[in-house]
């Protein structure tokens, strides 16, 4: 399991700007990501990926909750932090 966030800029079509994670294989995980990132990937990029199951790389193709939301950010079960489990 681990924490994954996407940082997005509204203003911008939701594009990803960052991310942070927390979790197994860090460094491998976050270079992969960073090549979308620098691509000037937005949320919807991410949404519309299949995620590799059952990694927690995929945690970043399910994220739905925003800090505006209200909602806990902490999901319950595995699947990478998702909400599968």
């Amino acid at each position: 399991s681990c924490l994954a966030k996407l940082v997005c800029r509204k203003s911008q079509n939701e594009k990803v700007v960052g991310l942070h994670y927390v979790g197994g294989h860090a460094g491998e995980l976050v270079q992969g990501f960073a090549v979308a990132v620098r691509l000037g990937a937005c949320k919807a990029d991410f949404d519309s990926t299949v995620g590799i199951h059952p990694t927690d790389a995929e945690a970043f193709t399910t994220l739905s909750i925003t800090r505006r939301s209200g909602e806990s950010f902490v999901a319950s079960g595995g699947c990478g932090g998702g909400k599968c489990g």
